[in-house]
């Protein structure tokens, strides 16, 4: 497989991906929705953060794997463009007709689309930033104000948004693929979206089979909460989340799993070839 390809491919998708509308938007929402959150009292107390920094490390880890159900649609949107970018311009019939390996071009646009989709997650990092500078306005108290959580922001990034990109990004292409449309991905993403629920409100709400809701939930919210809940006011500002059986298996599962149903998708196309 030729890997100037794949890299070409996969630096213009990034590139293409950048300078559209979606960066921006989800920039601006992302951050915008986090520091309404920081600076709601109500919120913060729902989240067990009423006392202690908005930036402390119990927020950061919420935060992240929170916002990571906004991003289910977002990454869909984006996985998408893979296969309709071409077809939206009028391109696709000369696109296939190329002297190129199509398995290769796929490969190269999913892996620079993998690169902008965890670009995407640093607005939450980006928003925690944000308390020091509403600090040094008088927004927030000072006692509101922590040490900057570095290790906590690159640990949950790599935690949650990193295997995201990757894993429920492979679905959402191979659901492109299937469908050559925008429709594959946003069914995937919503039908998603409702298991969270199913985790969240039905096993998690009603104090059942809380390992199991853990197991599937698509975000890792649910392990972060069941974490994050036991933490002594001192343990929120500086712990980090613990590498438990049920965090690595949802990682592994959300993450790592639908890398194959990517890679059968390519084994037909290229059976199709």
């Amino acid at each position: 497989m030729n890997l100037r390809l794949i890299f070409n491919e996969g630096w213009d998708t990034c590139r293409a991906g950048a300078r559209g509308w979606l960066v921006p938007i989800v920039f601006v929402g992302l951050i915008g929705y986090l520091v309404i959150v920081l600076l709601n009292a109500d919120y913060m107390q729902e989240m067990g953060a009423a006392d202690i920094p908005r930036n402390s490390a119990h927020v950061v880890y919420l935060m992240t794997a929170g916002q990571g159900f906004y991003m289910l649609f977002a990454w869909a949107w984006l996985f998408a463009r893979i296969v309709t970018r071409d077809r939206d311009a009028r391109l696709d019939e000369v696109v296939l007709s190329l002297p190129i390996s199509l398995r290769g071009s796929l490969l190269g646009r999913y892996l620079g689309t993998v690169a902008l989709g965890c670009a995407l997650g640093v607005a939450s990092p980006l928003g925690i930033l944000a308390v020091h500078p509403l600090g040094a306005l008088g927004v927030l108290p000072a006692d509101l104000v922590g040490p900057v959580p570095w290790f906590a922001m690159l640990h949950a990034w790599a935690l949650f948004v990193v295997p995201g990109a990757f894993g429920l990004g492979a679905v959402f292409l191979a659901a492109a693929i299937k469908t050559r449309s925008s429709s594959g991905p946003f069914a995937v993403a919503a039908a998603l979206a409702a298991i969270w629920m199913v985790a969240m409100v039905v096993l998690r709400g009603g104090e059942a089979y809380i390992d199991v809701a853990s197991l599937i939930d698509p975000i890792g919210y649910a392990e972060v909460e069941e974490q994050a809940t036991l933490w002594t006011p001192l343990e929120k500002q500086a712990s980090s989340l613990s590498l438990t059986w049920p965090l690595i298996l949802n990682r592994l599962l959300w993450g790592v799993a639908p890398l194959t149903v990517l890679a059968w998708t390519k084994f037909v196309m290229r059976r199709a070839e």
